[in-house]
């Protein structure tokens, strides 16, 4: 892996964690503080944390080049099978096999941040590096 391939990866590691913690922050606090569902709250933190995610991965992980506007289409299908991916997770852990939430989080910060960087880098933002 060459050097450029490898500062991207690092940047994207620190937006990915970045990100991930608005999702567990705001999953834990939909959840505690207002009593929602671990589902809804699961999906009301994606969604909170879906605006950063997209500016940091344009203009901090992938540096592209590419209007806003281009870009933003495919993150949002990117992210909508993401979404819908996290909210599976979330609803088979919890509402099918009755695991705590939080086990749900962790399975969720596993699997999404790799398919996130896999789409988003060879899709998303393929002409931008």
């Amino acid at each position: 892996m060459n050097k450029a391939k490898l500062k991207r990866l690092f940047s994207y590691g620190v937006v990915g964690v970045i990100v991930s913690g608005i999702y567990v922050l705001c999953t834990i606090f939909f959840i505690e503080m207002f009593g929602f569902r671990p589902t809804i709250a699961s999906v009301l933190s994606y969604i909170s944390s879906f605006m950063f995610s997209f500016f940091a991965n344009h203009h901090v992980v992938f540096k592209s080049k590419e209007k806003m506007s281009k870009t933003v289409m495919r993150f949002i299908l990117v992210s909508a099978f993401v979404f819908v991916l996290t909210t599976l997770i979330m609803y088979l852990m919890v509402e099918v096999f009755k695991i705590p939430y939080l086990f749900g989080v962790v399975v969720v910060l596993l699997v999404i941040p790799l398919s996130n960087f896999s789409l988003n880098s060879y899709w998303t933002f393929r002409e931008s590096h």
